[in-house]
């Protein structure tokens, strides 16, 4: 998958967000997918940022402040209920 899409998708996940990311990281998942939480790992392995899905909300958004975030790659990783990982790479600017 190239980094530089406007658009990342996952298989049947469907994870949708714009790459490279600026401030926020706006995750959009296929309703099917429920989320329970994401977060954002950088290159040494280190948790950087995380999420919770929000239950009474809605379990297919969640939008991320990164922009503590130096520039480069980091990884998304969703943790959905079925307890399956779905990993997702992207970009900071």
């Amino acid at each position: 998958m190239n980094l530089s899409q406007n658009e990342s998708t996952l298989n049947s996940a469907q994870i949708l967000f714009e790459n490279p990311v600026n401030d926020f990281l706006n995750i959009r998942l296929n309703p099917s997918t429920l989320a329970e939480t994401s977060r954002v790992i950088d290159l040494q392995g280190r948790t950087v940022a995380n999420c919770t899905f929000d239950r009474e909300v809605s379990k297919v958004c969640c939008n991320m402040n990164v922009s503590h975030l130096r520039k480069g790659a980091y990884l998304l990783e969703i943790a959905t209920q079925d307890g399956k990982l779905i990993r997702q790479k992207f970009l900071k600017n």
